[in-house]
């Protein structure tokens, strides 16, 4: 059976440094991920390839404790997440510049 894949695209309008720093950090993730929170580190590494975050996500109406580790992290391009603990799925996160704003992609399978 094929696996589902969600995709999703906004434009922010600010600048590719301004949205980078805001949503490539994890203390933020709370504010404005929806359907997500309470994320920790679980690794003493906190940013970038090898990094883990343990948090609750609500799908379809149940609490699910996950974690993920990133992988193929870019600075300024963005991240991949492989659930490590919890339902099997990856994320991926990609900015684009486009000049005054910043296109933000991404992908669940």
């Amino acid at each position: 059976m094929p696996m589902t894949r969600l995709i999703a695209t906004v434009e922010v309008s600010a600048p590719l440094d301004e949205v980078w720093s805001f949503a490539s950090d994890w203390r933020l993730w709370d504010s404005w991920w929806d359907g997500v929170a309470g994320f920790r580190p679980t690794t003493e590494h906190q940013r970038g390839n090898g990094a883990r975050y343990a948090y609750r996500a609500w799908m379809v109406g149940l609490t699910v404790n996950l974690e993920t580790e990133i992988h193929d992290f870019v600075e300024m391009i963005g991240w991949r997440g492989v659930v490590t603990k919890g339902p099997p799925h990856r994320t991926q996160w990609l900015f684009e510049d486009l000049g005054t704003a910043t296109r933000l992609t991404s992908r669940c399978r």
